[in-house]
C-alpha cells in the first residue's frame, strides 16, 4: 500500500498538477498585489486587444435553449447514488430512472477562457467576471471569481470550446468524449459548423484526441490547445451546457446518436464478429492482480484480450462496433460501447466500492444485451481512492457468468 500511494505521489501527473495549481495561486497574487500600482491587467493584455470597457456588454449576444429527457432501464444495484449525488437522475414508481436536462447554448463576445488543469476551467465575460454557468470546478476550491491573468493570445472569429472539465487535461477517453467534444453536438443544433473558426480544446497528450477531432470533421488548423494557464480572449466565444448537466451520472441518447451519426459511416463491417475483453494491462491504475489467469480462462471460451491504446481513434470504434460480446472493468475503456450494434452482449465489472451507470446508460439506451458483476473490493488504496488501487476478481467467478450468458 505504501508503495502504491509513493507511486501516486510521485507520479509526473500529479507532480504537474501540484505545480500548476500553485503557480496560479502565485500569479494570482501577484496580480492582486502589484496591479494597483503598475495597472496590470486592467487596460489592456499582451495580445494587443483592449479591454472590456463600458461598451462591452457583459451579456450573451446570443442565446439558445433546449431540453431533453431520458428514460432507461437500468438495474437498481448500479443506481446508489441517484437522487442524491446525482440529483438529476431519479428512480420512478416503475423502476425506470429518468434523468432531465436543461441545456444552453450562448456566445459571449470579448470573453476569456483557461484552466489551471487541476481545479477549474473557466469561462469569463468581457468584464473577466466568471460565467459559472459555462465553468467547471473539482474539489471545491481554487477557483478565480476575476479573471486575472494575462491574455497572451487573441482569437478572432467564432470559437466554440470543446474543453469539458478538468479530467479532459489527464487525456481520460472518457471525459473526453462525453464532458469535453460532444458538446459540438450541442452547438450544432444552433450553429452551422462552417460558421466556428476555431475549436478550444485541452492540450493533447495522446493521439485519440487528435484523431477524433479530425475524424469529426474539424481541421487542423481549426483546433486551438489550451496548456493550464495559458488564457485566451475570443472575439466571440461559443459555450454550452455541461453534457450531463449539473448532476447525472447518465449518458444523455443525443450525445450517443450524435457520434453514432458521424462516425458509424466510417466503420468497414466484419463478418465475423468478436468476442473481446477489454484488457487493463496498458491502464496506470486499476489493474487486476489475477489478469494473466483472466485472460486465460477467457481465451479458452473464444475470447481475445485487447488493449485500447493498441488502437487509434477509428480502431476503437471499429472493434466495438463488430463486437459480439464486450468484457470489462467500468471505467474510460468502455466508452466505445455507444458503438456497439443492438443485441450485443456486455458483460461490466465493478468492485463495490465503484458503482455508477455512466456506461450502463449507453447499454440501456441502445437496446444491449447487458449483464453486470459487482466483486467484492480487497484493495485498501482502492477503498480510499476508487480510482487507485490494483483489484481482485475470481476468475472462476468471471468465467462462470460468462457461460451462464453466452
Amino acid at each position: 500500500m505504501k508503495i502504491q500511494l509513493l507511486s501516486l505521489l510521485n507520479s509526473k501527473a500529479t507532480r504537474e498538477k501540484i505545480i500548476s495549481f500553485a503557480l496560479e495561486r502565485i500569479l494570482i497574487a501577484q496580480s492582486i498585489v502589484t496591479a494597483p500600482f503598475r495597472g496590470l491587467f486592467t487596460t489592456s493584455d499582451s495580445a494587443g486587444q483592449a479591454k472590456a470597457s463600458d461598451k462591452c456588454s457583459p451579456e450573451p449576444s446570443r442565446i439558445f435553449t433546449w431540453q431533453y429527457a431520458s428514460e432507461l432501464d437500468i438495474p437498481a444495484e448500479l443506481l446508489p447514488e441517484a437522487g442524491t449525488l446525482y440529483k438529476q437522475d431519479n428512480i420512478q414508481a416503475d423502476g425506470k430512472l429518468l434523468s432531465e436536462f436543461d441545456y444552453t447554448c450562448a456566445v459571449y463576445d470579448n470573453a476569456s477562457f483557461y484552466s489551471n488543469g487541476t481545479t477549474h476551467v473557466s469561462a469569463f465575460d468581457c468584464n473577466d467576471r466568471r460565467l459559472a454557468e459555462f465553468s467547471s470546478i473539482k474539489f471545491n476550491k481554487g477557483v478565480p471569481a476575476v479573471c486575472r491573468l494575462n491574455r497572451r493570445q487573441f482569437l478572432r472569429g467564432t470559437t466554440l470550446s470543446l474543453y469539458g472539465n478538468v479530467e479532459n487535461a489527464t487525456g481520460n477517453i472518457g471525459h473526453w468524449m462525453v464532458d469535453g467534444i460532444s458538446r459540438l453536438f450541442l452547438a450544432l443544433q444552433h450553429i452551422d459548423i462552417a460558421d466556428i473558426d476555431n475549436f478550444l480544446v485541452a492540450k493533447f497528450t495522446h493521439d485519440f484526441q487528435l484523431e477524433s477531432l479530425l475524424a469529426l470533421g474539424i481541421k487542423h488548423e481549426q483546433i486551438i490547445e489550451i496548456a493550464p494557464l495559458q488564457c485566451v480572449r475570443c472575439e466571440h466565444l461559443v459555450l454550452t451546457s455541461k453534457p450531463r448537466g449539473y448532476s447525472s451520472c447518465t449518458t444523455p441518447g443525443w450525445l450517443i446518436d450524435g457520434y453514432r451519426n458521424h462516425l458509424l459511416p466510417a466503420v468497414t463491417p466484419s463478418e465475423r464478429k468478436n468476442r473481446i475483453y477489454i484488457s487493463r494491462r496498458d491502464a496506470g491504475s486499476r489493474k487486476f492482480v489475477d489478469e494473466e489467469q483472466i485472460i486465460s480462462n477467457l481465451e479458452a471460451i473464444g475470447f481475445e484480450a485487447v488493449e485500447m491504446s493498441s488502437y487509434d481513434f477509428m480502431g476503437k470504434i471499429n472493434l466495438f462496433a463488430n463486437a459480439e460480446v464486450v468484457v470489462g472493468l467500468t471505467g474510460a475503456g468502455m466508452t466505445n460501447l455507444m458503438f456497439c450494434s443492438p443485441g450485443t452482449k456486455v458483460v461490466e465489472l465493478f468492485p463495490d466500492s465503484f458503482i455508477m451507470h455512466l456506461y450502463a446508460s449507453m447499454s440501456s439506451y441502445l437496446k444491449l444485451d447487458a449483464h453486470y458483476l459487482i466483486f467484492e473490493n480487497q484493495s485498501a488504496v482502492s477503498k480510499m481512492n476508487k480510482y487507485y488501487g490494483d483489484l481482485y476478481l475470481d476468475p472462476a467467478v468471471l468465467t462462470g457468468k460468462l457461460k451462464e450468458i453466452l
